[in-house]
Parts: structure tokens; C-alpha cells; sequence
């Protein structure tokens, strides 16, 4: 195993984490959950 399957994160960094949270693009991460890569096209078409 390469990863272990769980993290533990502290409650401070895990509050940063959410206080700093960088929006994602929904368009990229469905690509990316089915194994897909984007191009230049499709990052550009946003969502």
C-alpha cells in the first residue's frame, strides 16, 4: 500500500483548510473522477 487510507488532520490546520478553501471547477473534477485528463479547450469552457 502506498497510501495509507485515512489522514489525521488538527483541528487548527483543518480549520485553515477551510478557511483558505480554493473554489474548484465541478467541469474538471468530473473529468478527472472518470480517469479523463483536460485539454487546453476544455478547462477554457468553464462550467
Amino acid at each position: 500500500m502506498l497510501w495509507p487510507t485515512s489522514v489525521r488532520l488538527s483541528d487548527e490546520y483543518f480549520q485553515s483548510l477551510t478557511k483558505s478553501a480554493v473554489p474548484l471547477d465541478e467541469t474538471a473534477i468530473r473529468a478527472l473522477a472518470h480517469g479523463g485528463a483536460l485539454t487546453g479547450a476544455e478547462s477554457k469552457q468553464g462550467g
